[in-house]
């Protein structure tokens, strides 16, 4: 599973399992935790939660450039894309032509 996923996986426990203690521990002694303390638990958390949903959200915009970009330089070589090259795989001729170790026949 990926480190991004554990994040958001314990975010949302964290917040659930803090909710539940906020709850018994009032129910319990009668006494309400600090309402600073409740903000801050809960504001921690989001922040996380919102940093892995801005991460995935850049992921997807620089994927879809990248395959764009990739197009694009196809086309303005006079090759056809075809439709895997509208995917955004691992192994594709964009990446390819740009790596200096790869060695394609000239002709």
């Amino acid at each position: 599973m990926k480190f991004l996923s554990l994040i958001v996986i314990a975010s949302i426990a964290l917040c659930v399992i803090g909710g539940i203690i906020a709850v018994t521990f009032q129910a319990i002694t009668g006494v309400e935790l600090s309402s600073t303390l409740i903000d801050r638990w809960f504001t921690v958390f989001g922040v996380e939660l919102g940093a892995a949903a801005l991460i995935q959200i850049t992921k997807i915009v620089t994927d879809e450039l990248k395959r764009r970009n990739r197009v694009n330089h196809m086309k303005e070589n006079g090759i056809e894309p075809k439709r895997s090259d509208f995917n955004n795989g691992e192994n594709n001729y964009y990446d390819n032509f740009m790596d200096s170790s790869y060695d394609e026949p000239m002709g």
